[in-house]
């Protein structure tokens, strides 16, 4: 069996630009392919549905339950999103704490896209569905 031995060499300048050239080559090369592909025509996300939420109702909606659960001590953020999962509207209630902001869209976004395949209309009920 052959013995590995360490050896140490002293790597000149122009070597180092030969070595590393070729990959600096082919990740300009990907990032020039990567901005043509984004600069492309861009697809619009928009729900093709047909169900709308007019932003009256909406801005209405989430006054209502920010004045509900202040009314009942609750600092609360609420997030409106549409039947594809944008927010449509956001209302941050008075001291209510920053993550309550990550908190109300997940779980706006979540009824949006799980409630149709568990029957769940409304918040109050996902409980009730993850027990059974």
């Amino acid at each position: 069996m052959a013995s590995l031995r360490a050896t140490s060499r002293v790597v000149t300048d122009t070597e180092h630009r030969r070595i590393f050239r070729l990959p600096a080559a082919v990740a300009a090369i990907a990032l020039m392919l990567g901005a043509t592909v984004a600069s492309g025509p861009a697809a619009a996300q928009v729900s093709k549905s047909g169900f709308i939420l007019p932003m009256d109702l909406a801005l209405e909606a989430s006054q209502e339950a920010v004045r509900t659960c202040a009314a009942t001590g609750y600092d609360v953020t609420a997030t409106v999103v549409d039947v594809s999962g944008t927010p449509q509207v956001v209302l941050r209630g008075d001291n209510a704490m920053i993550h309550t902001n990550d908190c109300a869209y997940r779980k706006a976004y979540t009824i949006v896209t799980m409630g149709p395949i568990f029957q769940v209309t409304t918040t109050s009920q996902s409980p009730v569905v993850l027990t059974k």
